[in-house]
């Protein structure tokens, strides 16, 4: 296996690794961010990062506050939006917007959608194996093709699955052969 002290950018070579957390740690609490250790390994590493975004304005937040970190520690990694396109049921400004963000911040643009459509089928979809399940005495109650509270389906299956298959993409075709699986964590 390939040391991923290779493909670290030569500020961390001048800096040495220990300054180089330092400096992350630094800029981190400046702009209000918290980071774990699995994180901050991942930045000293120079790993891909795939944030994603709805078009909305508290993904945009986020993503310009990451931006202007990355940017403060000199990241020199792969940087990448993902926008999962939710089909006939996504806002009409939506694409237009993510569009817009990754120009703004000069990172590259997925558009990933679910494999069997988008939001809307994935209802009708789910109503018609609930009556098939019903008609079949399967099930005793008819489950409401909607996402409730307790049960947001609609996130797993139409923003979360996409976008992590879109990661393990840029993790597959990137100069990190060593990393073979993709994990979520949030540095906010």
């Amino acid at each position: 296996m390939i040391s991923s002290t290779l493909y670290l950018p030569v500020i961390i070579a001048a800096l040495g690794r220990t300054a180089y957390a330092d400096l992350i740690e630094d800029q981190a609490k400046k702009l209000g961010i918290s980071l774990d250790h699995h994180i901050l390994e991942a930045l000293i590493n120079q790993s891909p990062i795939l944030a994603g975004a709805s078009g909305g304005k508290d993904s945009a937040c986020m993503i310009i506050l990451l931006a202007k970190f990355l940017n403060s520690i000199n990241y020199t990694g792969e940087k990448l939006i993902c926008h999962a396109d939710l089909g006939q049921i996504e806002h009409i400004e939506s694409i237009d917007e993510v569009k817009r963000l990754a120009n703004f911040v000069g990172w590259k643009l997925k558009i990933v959608r679910r494999e069997k459509g988008g939001l809307l089928e994935r209802y009708t979809q789910r109503w018609r194996d609930n009556c098939r399940r019903w008609a079949k005495l399967e099930c005793v109650n008819l489950i409401s093709p909607w996402p409730q509270a307790n049960a947001p389906f609609c996130r797993s299956e139409t923003k979360v699955a996409p976008i992590t298959q879109a990661g393990r993409e840029i993790v597959s075709t990137s100069l990190y052969p060593e990393c073979n699986r993709i994990t979520s964590r949030r540095i906010c």
